[in-house]
């Protein structure tokens, strides 16, 4: 396993590159999940768009108006931060060793934050100077349904960071100062999506797009994007993988690596299980005693089967809405299995046993067959 792209690099290439420290595998693989789903979600749009089945609104736009002091005083603030946290690592690069507490302390560096924050506002102030007019004009901008993407894709980043934070305290609640101790670890990827749907869906309500074609557009991508996060899960070794298998490996997949029925996950993020002899790191260097199920490479494939079924269908079937309420089905369909074989917390739910993931996706489900009954009874009722 590899925790951050150091441990990564030092593994396959035998450098000490300790700028890399601070870049943990999860938070990649998050990284280019989010890049990825919005690369597609932009494409699907536009493809929409290009069909006439979504159009831009018309929109106010100031032109030559000087920079506010408002304006200015907050660029300021985000240029200071970026520089008071990001140059000092360049002052003292021990504080590499654990970047993300770093990150949340007072450490910094002065100089770094007003060098940067004074450019970025200098530089918007003279930008504004060049381009202001003795009086300012509003003109009329169409505003194309895919030119939103950015602000969409900075309230599921952000949102979804929320929820996936207080979904799991709600999974396992802890106290306070212990959930803030490590604010990066312990997300749930469901209450991540929850969350950032709700932010999304009233964003683009307020901007008056179609919903459900915008829903139909994101699905896809949606479902490539959890694939690739389970890939960061896999590859940092954070604890989400399966229960303790000890079985024989049946002779069906017999052609297949080992590590794909059972992996002890050696040098794992969460330094889980017993110490590893000879550990080529100073840090990580434990696995799992017992083997489990490699559930997250479960989850990458199976999540990639499924983008391809929603971008064969999203061509096929022209239905409003239909690739929504499919992705919402093989969601749930396929995390409630994965859960069978998953480490995870359980309620007990009228006798039951079951975890949180199963009963979002049991609600997925549930909320798909709605769905496609309505689809059944009246085609064109999400239009």
């Amino acid at each position: 396993m590899y925790p951050t792209l150091f441990h990564l690099c030092k593994d396959l290439f035998g450098v000490d590159w300790n700028f890399l420290k601070p870049v943990n595998s999860f938070g990649f693989f998050v990284a280019i999940a989010f890049l990825s789903a919005a690369f597609l979600f932009r494409k699907e749009i536009i493809r929409k768009e290009k069909e006439g089945l979504l159009y831009g609104k018309l929109s106010i736009a100031i032109e030559g108006k000087k920079a506010s002091l408002i304006e200015l005083i907050i660029l300021f603030l985000i240029g200071f931060i970026i520089g008071f946290k990001f140059l000092y690592p360049f002052y003292d690069s021990s504080i590499l060793n654990d970047f993300q507490h770093y990150i949340l302390s007072c450490k910094g560096s002065l100089f770094g934050g007003f060098a940067i924050g004074l450019g970025v506002a200098g530089q918007n102030y003279y930008q504004s100077e060049k381009t202001k007019l003795p009086e300012p004009i509003k003109v009329e901008k169409e505003v194309k349904p895919h030119e939103h993407i950015s602000n969409i894709t900075l309230l599921a980043l952000v949102f979804g960071f929320l929820g996936a934070k207080i979904f799991a305290w709600l999974e396992d609640p802890v106290p306070l100062s212990e959930f803030l101790h490590d604010p990066f670890s312990g997300l749930t990827i469901y209450g991540g999506l929850i969350a950032a749907s709700v932010a999304c869906i009233s964003y683009i309500r307020k901007q008056k797009l179609h919903v459900f074609h915008m829903l139909d557009a994101v699905s896809p991508a949606l479902m490539l994007a959890y694939g690739i996060g389970r890939l960061g899960c896999h590859f940092s070794g954070d604890g989400d993988w399966g229960i303790k298998n000890t079985a024989a490996k049946p002779d069906l997949i017999s052609i297949l690596p080992d590590w794909i029925w059972c992996y002890d996950y050696p040098n794992n993020v969460i330094n889980k299980g017993i110490r590893i002899q000879d550990c080529m790191y100073s840090d990580y260097c434990y696995k799992l005693a017992t083997p489990v199920f490699p559930t997250p490479i479960y989850e990458f494939v199976i999540c990639l089967f499924i983008f391809g079924l929603l971008m064969y269908f999203r061509k096929k079937i022209k239905l409003t809405g239909f690739i929504f309420i499919s992705y919402l089905f093989f969601n749930g369909i396929e995390r409630f299995i994965i859960e069978l074989i998953r480490v995870n917390e359980t309620y007990n739910l009228f006798g039951l046993l079951i975890t949180q993931a199963q009963i979002i996706s049991t609600l997925f489900i549930l909320t798909s067959f709605i769905g496609f009954r309505i689809l059944w009874k009246n085609p064109r009722y999400f239009d």
